[in-house]
């Protein structure tokens, strides 16, 4: 060992880095906020950034790591007192649907917050429940997704959570990658990892439900997960991959 670096590191919130240019200065790109892996992705993060500065816009959803996704709640330095701890803990943690972080919490909080917390609301990891959410539906208040709300009532979800299982060993998912489907763009996963006891890997992730229906989906197939540029074929349910009928622990 030639040299030892004992310095500060640079972690955002959600332990993402940021990417992209800057709203309050036109012109102004950034690359940083790497999150310890500054190395591992500095090859992508540097091709994407160029060809953003180049021509205007980014060649691929690059959202996640966007620098705009941030609210302006959210720079101060309350928020990264509490938050910098946890997200440093969670970096290298196994990500999984709906996780939640715990600190630096109601930053923002809606109009009727209140009212759906005496209705009975629980925020956080659950959203909140039917029952507050319902009981202000009935009303007359006017809510930012009222109209979203009351529409799935009658035409139901666009999206659902779905299961994959890849047979082939040389596909590793871990979060983030595209989802084909027919050789249409359908969603992305959110988490993924080896399944010992399947002997495969396995996925979860957001798919966006077809003209033909959910169920028409699943019993056609043709799904894919793009992995580093390669397409791998993938079994997906709705239901879990192993014991599905919950069988195992009753013997």
């Amino acid at each position: 060992m030639k040299m030892l670096l004992n310095g500060p590191e640079s972690f955002t919130p959600d332990d993402r880095f940021l990417l992209g240019e800057s709203p309050e200065l036109r012109g102004f790109f950034l690359g940083c906020g790497m999150c310890s892996v500054g190395i591992a992705t500095g090859g992508g993060a540097g091709r994407v950034l160029a060809e953003w500065v180049l021509s205007g816009e980014p060649s691929m959803d690059l959202w996640p790591v966007d620098v705009r996704r941030f609210a302006l709640t959210q720079n101060t330095l309350r928020t990264l007192r509490e938050r910098a701890p946890e997200t440093l803990v969670l970096h290298y943690a196994v990500g999984f649907p709906g996780r939640q972080h715990q600190t630096a919490r109601n930053l923002r909080l809606s109009p009727l917050h209140s009212r759906l917390e005496t209705a009975g609301a629980e925020f956080g990891v659950r959203f909140a429940s039917w029952v507050g959410i319902c009981g202000v539906l009935h009303k007359s208040a006017s809510f930012l997704g009222k109209k979203t709300l009351l529409r799935q009532q009658t035409e139901g979800v666009s999206r659902r959570l779905v299961q994959f299982t890849l047979a082939d060993s040389n596909a590793h998912p871990h979060s983030g990658e595209p989802i084909w489907w027919q050789d249409t763009l359908v969603g992305r996963t959110t988490s993924g990892a080896f399944g010992h006891t399947l002997g495969c890997a396995i996925a979860l992730g957001y798919i966006r439900i077809a003209e033909q229906g959910l169920d028409a989906m699943l019993s056609t197939g043709g799904f894919e997960i793009e992995i580093a540029c390669q397409r791998f074929p993938a079994q997906a349910t709705l239901e879990a991959a192993y014991d599905s009928e919950n069988l195992k622990p009753r013997m």
